[in-house]
C-alpha cells in the first residue's frame, strides 16, 4: 500500500504563530491621502497598514486602521512618502504631537 503524502497533509489542522491575534475590524479608522501613484513601490508598502484607493496620477488614499489615533499615528511614522490627513481631526491632533516631540528630540529649537 502506497502512502499518499499529499492526502495526509490536507488533514492536519492548520497551524498559525502562537503570537498572531485572530483578524478583526480595528476600532479606529482614518484616511490619508498619499503623496505617490497607487502602483509605486511606496504605495505597495503602503498597502501593508490598509487598503489603497487611487485617487489621479500623482496621489492614492490609504484606508488605515488600528486601536486609536496614537496607533495610526506610529504607523505613519514608518511611512516613506509624503501625506496629509483627510478625514480625522484627532489624527491630525495625534501627528502635531508626535511632530513637537520628535522636533524636540532632533534639537530643532537650536
Amino acid at each position: 500500500m502506497q502512502h499518499d503524502r499529499r492526502r495526509s497533509c490536507r488533514a492536519l489542522p492548520r497551524r498559525t504563530h502562537p503570537y498572531r491575534r485572530p483578524a478583526r475590524r480595528s476600532t479606529y479608522q482614518a484616511t490619508v491621502r498619499l503623496h505617490t501613484p497607487a502602483d509605486s513601490e511606496a504605495a505597495r508598502a503602503s498597502a501593508t497598514y490598509g487598503r489603497i484607493e487611487p485617487v489621479d496620477s500623482r496621489t492614492c488614499l490609504l484606508h488605515i486602521g488600528a486601536d486609536d489615533a496614537r496607533a495610526v499615528t506610529f504607523l505613519m511614522g514608518a511611512l516613506t512618502v509624503d501625506f496629509e490627513v483627510v478625514d480625522a481631526p484627532d489624527l491630525s491632533r495625534e501627528l502635531r504631537a508626535a511632530a513637537a516631540r520628535f522636533n524636540a528630540a532632533a534639537g530643532a529649537d537650536q
